[in-house]
């Protein structure tokens, strides 16, 4: 079952990618009685979280740390994941809605322009971290890997 979870979340990733790319018409479908929960908002949700995860349990070397640096990745992927698996209600705290629309007609900060700025940043950083983190990753154990050839 274990070797099962990085191709689930893999899945589950790349169909939310599609969904989203494609501007699929599934996004829009109401998932409430008041029209205010858009199916988008789940399956984004699901995305952003499953990207981390997936990278986290597709590498054992970051799951199974056993160094301090390795350590380190595996603790940056959780805050990750944690954080990602929170987007939706700090969407909801930015926008004052599930559906996450933002107005300048907004009294305030919440639900306002400047708040959807924010959460567009948020959602970038917290969808490039994963990949920017990996970079250096697979960068980290290249350079490792040519040191330990060099002095053999």
């Amino acid at each position: 079952m274990r070797k099962l979870i990085p191709f689930i979340l893999f899945f589950v990733f790349a169909g939310s990618l599609i969904f989203l790319v494609t501007a699929s018409p599934l996004l829009t479908v109401d998932l409430s009685a008041n029209n205010s929960f858009p199916l988008g908002t789940l399956i984004t949700w699901m995305g952003i979280t499953a990207l981390p995860s997936f990278i986290y349990f597709a590498f054992p070397t970051i799951r199974k740390s056993k160094t301090r640096t390795s350590k380190i990745y595996k603790w940056v992927f959780l805050c990750l994941i944690f954080i990602s698996a929170l987007w939706g209600f700090t969407g909801l705290g930015l926008a004052g809605n599930w559906a996450f629309t933002f107005s300048d007609s907004a009294v305030g900060f919440r639900g306002g322009i400047e708040a959807g700025n924010w959460f567009w940043m948020f959602t970038f950083i917290l969808v490039a971290l994963p990949f920017i983190t990996i970079l250096i990753f697979f960068i980290h154990m290249l350079i490792l890997y040519l040191i330990s050839k060099r002095r053999s």
